[in-house]
């Protein structure tokens, strides 16, 4: 990591991996919403509209892996984790 990352971590409190997981949230949110949105316009085929919900799901399991991450490494940058 270039030393600007550090610096960012020594002025901020949070570390370059906490921020990166802050970061991956609002697009693993998209991808659920954008996926509602392509399983409305798949109501006609039974197999990619199937497709498409596992693949919400799969997505949704993801934002609630990435949300005790983001929680857990926020803590530790904290001092809150060991």
């Amino acid at each position: 990591m270039s030393d600007g990352g550090s610096r960012s971590q020594q002025v901020s409190g949070v570390s370059n991996l906490a921020a990166d997981l802050v970061t991956l949230l609002p697009n693993k949110l998209d991808a659920i919403a954008a996926l509602e949105r392509y399983q409305q316009d798949a109501q006609q085929s039974e197999d990619v509209a199937g497709y498409l919900q596992q693949l919400q799901q799969q997505e949704v399991q993801a934002v609630e892996r990435l949300r005790q991450l983001v929680l857990h490494h926020l803590a530790q940058d904290s001092g809150a984790v060991p």
